[in-house]
């Protein structure tokens, strides 16, 4: 008789789903190293700070340093989310198709480019990382302006049943 264990945790396929589609995923630090806060808006991060190097002496060796690790509070600077429901009997007639597919594309096709952008926006949104003078001049959006901006010009939806693909440059609205 055949003894298949189910997957109960869809976390790191869809951790590599998000790795392989995001342009910004190799900036991500260590996950496992960081935790939840208190609160739901808080991470806990190990902080690791040590001496460079020192002079060495033949006669006395390596010079001593000093490592400090602490713990650090840090507010997340968004909070967005959405939640499915996907019926437990679906899933399993669907061989967890049905949340493994919605998952996946959501990451794919819905978290990747927002969090990309983003990411692009904050790094562009930082003082002195401009060569072109001008830029600089022109008043800055705050974060979230520019994620919705940077989304609106690359983000499309697919075409629905029935319709063309949008062409380069069009725009396509999502409900």
């Amino acid at each position: 008789m055949n003894s298949i264990e189910l997957a109960k945790q869809f976390g790191p396929i869809l951790d590599e789903i998000y790795a392989n589609a995001s342009m910004t995923s190799k900036l991500d630090g260590n996950s496992e190293l960081v935790q939840q806060g208190a609160n739901a808006n808080e991470l806990i991060i190990p902080m690791l700070s040590m001496e460079g190097l020192g002079e060495y002496d033949r006669n006395g060796g390596y010079v001593g340093g000093d490592v400090t690790m602490t713990n650090e509070t840090v507010k997340c600077n968004f909070d967005r989310g959405r939640m499915f429901t996907v019926d437990n009997m679906d899933n399993q007639e669907t061989a967890n198709i049905a949340f493994g597919r919605l998952a996946g594309e959501f990451i794919r096709t819905k978290v990747v480019p927002e969090v990309d952008a983003f990411r692009f926006a904050s790094y562009a949104g930082k003082e002195g990382i401009s060569k072109v003078a001008a830029a600089a001049e022109k008043p800055q959006a705050n974060s979230t302006e520019q994620v919705e901006n940077a989304e609106a010009e690359t983000v499309q939806a697919p075409p629905a049943a029935g319709e063309a693909p949008a062409s380069e440059g069009q725009s396509v609205e999502q409900e």
